[in-house]
């Protein structure tokens, strides 16, 4: 009989499958936009068991066969990485192995995470379950500079009852993050020579201003989720020369939204407390870069409640109820009113950072879980 105990039991005997497979796509140096090489390896995975592989501009949608109608689980995860940075104790992309840890750019964000949907899929065919196309795995590029041309470029071949993201959570099962504006201000001033800025109307110091205001703001909305809205100034840039003084500086701010807020609401309030700060011979352009809309769903969506189930059969206990700080492709789905969570192995706090890891044993831990959900989703019907 299969059941998830002998999942569980087939994965773990597997375990240096997982690991490879893991070690193999953190190899790939997929910076956002240079996804081919790991789309090819990804979609051979699948042709190598008979799976039904679409290409989509690198991304993948995959299924067991195909066949008209709307799936009834979708797996969803990212192929591409951050840049690597400095400071690593072991090479970036060469993973290494220690204290029952991978380390490699990916590991956490999110390439731990695919390899173990994968391998649930992969032990799941093995096993002779039949997963048609009730169950279709997608893989994207670009998520982490925006996921337009990733999940946002295939959303329309996409439809199911619901759809699960295997970003890093510590393997709690979160129902929403916050939303992400993020804004491009431009402060134009007057330019005068350095000796004399009398004369001038320094953009850099009306933008500082801008930046000391909006660090004072004090938000008077929060959810019983997500807690309050954010902002944060990332990046700056003005000034030709240090003896002139500047007439343009430009600062981008990172606005991270909650349900109870719109879009337009979010820039007004931008606008008016940059306002504040101008005077006379000053000007300032707000420009809208990007709008990752927040995510939340209700504890009573099927979605939750099957990873609830699946969770107790692996850890004994249901998992509980999250939130991440991050945005994440689900924004996509839940615009097609597709209930979807994000679950999935790695620290929180590791993505993103030198030394980053995955534990082994919850690579395994996530790989029971997403097939656990696979064989509930697929007996519920």
């Amino acid at each position: 009989m299969i059941n998830t105990e002998r999942i569980r039991q087939v994965i773990r005997e597997r375990r240096n499958e997982l690991i490879t497979l893991t070690k193999d796509l953190i190899k790939f140096k997929s910076i956002s936009g240079k996804e081919d090489d790991i789309s090819e390896y990804i979609q051979d995975f699948f042709k190598s068991i008979d799976f039904y592989v679409r290409s989509i501009d690198k991304n993948i949608i995959t299924c067991e066969k195909r066949e008209n109608k709307d799936a009834k689980l979708i797996l969803n995860g990212h192929m591409d990485v951050v840049p690597a940075g400095s400071f690593w104790d072991y090479p970036p992309f060469d993973p290494q192995i220690t204290d029952g840890k991978i380390y490699g750019r990916g590991s956490c964000d999110m390439k731990g995470g695919l390899a173990s949907m994968m391998t649930a899929i992969k032990v799941l065919h093995d096993l002779g379950i039949d997963m048609g196309s009730d169950i279709v795995f997608t893989a994207t590029v670009e998520e982490e500079i925006g996921g337009l041309n990733g999940t946002g470029r295939i959303i329309d071949y996409l439809n199911g009852d619901m759809c699960v993201i295997a970003e890093p959570t510590d393997l709690n099962i979160c129902i929403g993050h916050k939303g992400s504006n993020i804004y491009e201000i431009t402060v134009k001033g007057k330019s005068a020579h350095g000796s004399m800025p009398h004369l001038g109307k320094n953009a850099i110091y009306y933008a500082s201003r801008m930046i000391v205001a909006l660090e004072d703001f004090k938000f008077d909305i929060e959810d019983s989720l997500l807690g309050k809205p954010t902002i944060n100034v990332g990046k700056i840039t003005g000034g030709t020369e240090v003896n002139v003084v500047p007439d343009r500086c430009i600062f981008e701010v990172d606005r991270r939204t909650i349900p109870e807020e719109d879009g337009e609401s979010v820039f007004y309030e931008l606008n008016r407390i940059i306002d504040r700060e101008k005077v006379d011979g000053i000007e300032i352009d707000t420009k809208k870069v990007i709008e990752m809309l927040p995510v939340k769903v209700s504890e009573d969506e099927k979605v939750v409640k099957l990873l609830k189930k699946s969770t107790k059969e692996v850890f004994g206990y249901e998992k509980p109820t999250t939130s991440i700080d991050g945005c994440t492709d689900a924004r996509f789905f839940i615009d097609r009113k597709i209930p979807t969570v994000i679950f999935g192995p790695g620290k929180k706090d590791c993505a993103h950072v030198s030394n980053e890891f995955i534990n082994i044993e919850d690579l395994i831990d996530a790989s029971s879980s997403f097939a656990s959900l696979i064989l509930n989703v697929i007996k519920e019907e």
